[in-house]
């Protein structure tokens, strides 16, 4: 973990670190991450990092779902990759619903049409400690925004630690820190069933 780029991490950014290392290495050709969508903020996209530098541009958690596995199509990420698909080596980053998702595709001979070379390119899972994922709109545009009064601009930093959510603005002063139960409304149902944690 590099001091420079540490402070823009979640909480340490060994996840950070463990990408780089597996790029630098020749590991891995590329690293299916989260960014922050260039239209909404605080909105997930999945991103394919083929660099240190792109995965470091990326720190960070960002509190909705990328719908990673829909993202293994290779034809959108084409502009991306010199070699042949079926070389490509990939790391994934994910909630453990995703990572349970990709072990259990990768478990079964099935043929997954558009997706069956980033199925089977997937050689790293990192798996993140997530205790829930949120609706967008509802955390974010509802909970934060209309009932909070908090515009989602104005947000630095998003956690959720020890049982709360806390809020920081582009300055870095807390603006909101409230039980993450008082959010439970925007949370995906499947959450719920999780046993991960």
């Amino acid at each position: 973990v590099e001091e420079e780029w540490r402070e823009g991490a979640q909480d340490g950014g060994l996840v950070t670190a463990v990408l780089c290392e597996l790029l630098e290495a020749g590991k891995i050709d590329g690293a299916l991450i989260a960014t922050e969508s260039e239209d909404d903020p605080w909105k997930a996209e999945g991103f394919m990092a083929t660099s240190p530098e792109e995965v470091i541009e990326n720190t960070g958690t960002i509190y909705n779902q990328t719908m990673a596995l829909g993202h293994l199509d290779f034809k959108q990420w084409e502009d991306k990759f010199e070699k042949d698909w079926e070389d490509i080596s990939l790391a994934l980053v994910g909630t453990p619903c995703e990572i349970e998702g990709i072990a259990a595709l990768q478990d079964f001979e099935w043929e997954y049409g558009a997706q069956e070379t980033g199925v089977r390119a997937i050689e790293y899972r990192i798996a993140l400690m997530c205790t829930k994922n949120f609706n967008y709109e509802k955390l974010l545009g509802e909970l934060v925004e209309e009932q909070r009064g908090i515009p989602i601009e104005s947000i630095g930093k998003l956690d959720v630690l020890h049982g709360d959510l806390m809020v920081w603005d582009t300055d870095g002063e807390m603006v909101l820190q409230e039980e993450i139960e008082q959010f439970h409304d925007a949370a995906l149902k499947g959450c719920d069933e999780c046993a991960d944690f």
